[in-house]
């Protein structure tokens, strides 16, 4: 059997570079052919990823700049009133006392404008916008010179500032906006923004925001649509613990009230601590009554059907009317004779507070 003639590599073949070696030379002379394109590039990149350093610092620095304003604002809002504070250095932990709500809130807005100026593009600015808005709203009801230049300013800051906040924030920012709007007499713009605060955050905010719709309706007089919507509540709504409070304070009255009555006054003393508990139990009532259109809307709305099956609804012109009218003394004054019968005939309803 013939044996195979080994192959002899001649100086060419060895001279030629292995498959890895091949590789690397080709990347090599792809590099020096575009050197300057390489080059170009990794600049850019350099001065892209040092645009983004920069920036991620001055944000950095932005943020913690205003959350600091927005502490001040804060601490300055959440000041005590003492008409009789004194002009001394408080203690530690305590806040500086002022003499009263104008100049807290005099004080408050030039912060908040102050810092309005310091927190630049940040997010927190929306929140300072938000507070100095609330703060011009309280100034309209202490400030009644200048009651529609507050209102106005109020609504301008409250309009930039929930748009840049979310959940409770800007739902808090559009209830006050709608508030601001419906006291300057804008009910339709009032009653855009209370449909919007429906969602705003959730449904927290629903069963308000239905109880604000409901009363812009009866102030512009549309009682069917406030009545639709009030029905609307009472079903979807209603929670029922007001209600059972109510049932509760109703029955001790009856049950007080009988045990009176079987005692004859035969006991001066039994009677005086069971009147006691009377007033204490109508006083009650009446207070669960005031609070109710938050804690429980579907039972508001109920007491709302109830009085506008009477004929008894909102009136925003009489309300006006009430502030302009000078305080009077009903003591000198003689009682009102037919009152009712020319409310009906006037066509106009009483005020129902």
């Amino acid at each position: 059997m013939a044996k195979k003639k080994k192959h002899v590599m001649s100086k060419e073949e060895l001279r030629q570079p292995d498959v890895i070696s091949g590789f690397f030379i080709n990347q090599w002379k792809w590099i020096n052919s575009h050197w300057k394109g390489i080059g170009l590039g990794i600049a850019g990149v350099g001065l892209v990823a040092l645009g983004i350093a920069i920036y991620v610092w001055y944000a950095h620095g932005r943020d913690e700049k205003a959350s600091r304003a927005l502490d001040k604002s804060i601490d300055s809002i959440l000041r005590p009133v003492d008409e009789n504070s004194v002009e001394e250095k408080p203690m530690k932990g305590q806040r500086k006392a002022v003499k009263s709500l104008k100049d807290l809130f005099e004080n408050s807005d030039k912060i908040l404008t102050q810092s309005l100026k310091e927190c630049g593009s940040s997010d927190v600015c929306s929140f300072i916008r938000s507070l100095r808005g609330r703060v011009s709203f309280e100034m309209a009801f202490i400030d009644k010179a200048n009651k529609e230049k507050h209102l106005k300013a109020a609504i301008s800051d409250l309009k930039k500032a929930y748009s840049g906040i979310t959940g409770f924030g800007c739902a808090s920012s559009l209830e006050a906006l709608g508030m601001a709007k419906e006291t300057l007499g804008d009910f339709n713009g009032a009653l855009k923004v209370y449909r919007e605060l429906t969602t705003a955050a959730g449904n927290a905010y629903a069963g308000q925001a239905l109880i604000h719709q409901g009363r812009i309706l009866e102030l512009q007089g549309k009682i069917k649509e406030a009545k639709d919507l009030y029905k609307d509540i009472v079903k979807t709504k209603t929670t029922g613990s007001l209600e059972a409070q109510e049932k509760r304070l109703k029955g001790q009255l009856s049950y007080l009230k009988a045990i009176s009555q079987i005692s004859g006054g035969n006991n001066e003393k039994q009677m005086q601590q069971l009147m006691g508990y009377f007033r204490n139990a109508q006083a009650s009532l009446q207070n669960l009554r005031a609070t109710a259109s938050i804690s429980d809307p579907g039972y508001y709305a109920k007491q709302r059907l109830a009085f506008l099956d009477l004929g008894l609804s909102y009136e925003s012109q009489e309300k006006k009317l009430a502030d302009q009218l000078p305080p009077t003394d009903n003591k000198n004054q003689p009682p009102a004779k037919n009152s009712g019968k020319n409310d009906r005939k006037s066509g106009k309803t009483p005020v129902v507070k």
